[in-house]
């Protein structure tokens, strides 16, 4: 396993997001925008960071677990499993 974060932290704000990797295959993990900065484009920015790193790293899977933000995610190519 190899753990990849990446963060963004201003004064007043906190954003931050990270991913395991298992060989082929990924958890996307923690990510969080404070209530103020939402809808500015940190966690995409973050997100999109996360996913091409592992793109470099050859994972070709990546999943997350949510109860809350399935739809955001929908943006990036995920699809609910059940």
């Amino acid at each position: 396993m190899s753990r990849t974060s990446a963060s963004l932290l201003t004064r007043s704000a906190g954003c931050g997001a990270g991913s395991e990797l298992y060989g082929v295959a990924a958890l996307l993990w923690s990510v969080a925008v404070t209530q103020d900065y939402r809808s500015k484009g940190f966690a995409t920015s973050l997100v999109r960071a996360l996913l091409q790193e592992a793109r470099i790293r050859g994972v070709k899977s990546v999943v997350l677990l949510t109860s809350t933000a399935s739809t955001y995610f929908f943006r990036f190519g995920f699809l609910i499993v059940r």
